[in-house]
């Protein structure tokens, strides 16, 4: 696939500077013509969002706190997950009819003619908009790129959507920098040293731009524009780690889904956080 540069017109200088970009078939240009709403989504939420050492440190795999904060931002502007599923009926006219002689205006009128079909449930988009679609792929199993790419494939053939956009992050730069993260913790609190590196994105079979980069490459998207939006080492908010993490407390007999802040060494929850439209809001009271 031929690579497009579109997206540095149509992003703002802030966003260019802060991530990573790879984009095919103008992506960014077709979102602004056809879902300029959904585009301004993805502008806002990608200036909003504060990505903390904390925030990537904390455990969670391919749901961790990141890709649910990322989706509770996009699902706060009218995002949804969503499924498309494609039916389909097979007629055999015999004799060569006449091109008038189909069942496009009325289909039982030809039942007699129908010799298969049947029903396909599709793939599963975690953000949709205004004819766009979303995911958010962070340190998940790199097979999850190729069913990503095949929904993106799918909603692209079925109309549904004119582009798609990947959130992801780099790779070595960010392993390197997270690894640094934890030498300097440790270095300041000697007796955590061995019980707290709980992630450092160390292994290479993830989801991450050096896993997406020759898929995309070599046309896995098919005709289905996409940008790839990766974060790398500048896009992290500058300062040390506070020695917290951030686990998920949700469920059905929970109220109010929402992280817990929680001490690395006492095990104490320091705050309560909920996901809004600007990312984590502390909940009152904690």
């Amino acid at each position: 696939m031929i690579e497009t540069f579109t997206y540095r017109e149509v992003f703002p200088e802030s966003i260019l500077g802060k991530y990573d970009f790879l984009e095919i078939g103008s992506a960014a240009r077709i979102a602004q013509a056809t879902s300029p709403d959904a585009l301004a989504d993805i502008v806002d939420v990608l200036d909003k969002i504060d990505i903390t050492y904390d925030l990537i440190m904390s455990p969670g795999g391919s749901r961790g706190p990141l890709v649910r904060i990322v989706d509770g931002m996009f699902h706060s502007r009218g995002w949804v997950e969503a499924r498309v599923d494609l039916a389909q009926t097979v007629y055999l006219f015999k004799d060569q009819p006449k091109d008038d002689i189909n069942a496009e205006h009325d289909p039982d009128a030809h039942k007699d003619k129908v010799i298969g079909g049947g029903y396909s449930i599709g793939y599963s988009i975690d953000n949709y908009k205004q004819r766009i679609a979303l995911d958010c792929e962070w340190n998940a199993k790199d097979g999850n790129l190729d069913r990503d790419f095949a929904a993106f494939r799918a909603w692209h053939r079925a109309e549904v959507i004119d582009a798609a956009f990947l959130f992801t992050r780099t790779n070595k730069d960010m392993q390197a920098l997270l690894k640094s993260a934890w030498a300097d913790y440790f270095a300041l609190h000697p007796q955590m040293k061995g019980k707290v590196a709980e992630t450092a994105l160390g292994t290479s079979t993830t989801t991450n731009w050096d896993k997406a980069r020759p898929r995309i490459v070599r046309g896995d998207l098919d005709t289905c524009p996409l940008l790839m939006i990766a974060v790398k080492p500048s896009t992290i908010t500058p300062g040390s780690m506070s020695g917290a993490k951030y686990v998920w407390v949700g469920g059905k007999d929970v109220e109010t889904p929402h992280f817990d802040y929680v001490d690395y060494e006492t095990k104490e929850v320091r705050a309560s956080y909920t996901i809004g439209r600007d990312g984590l809001i502390q909940l009152a009271g904690v």
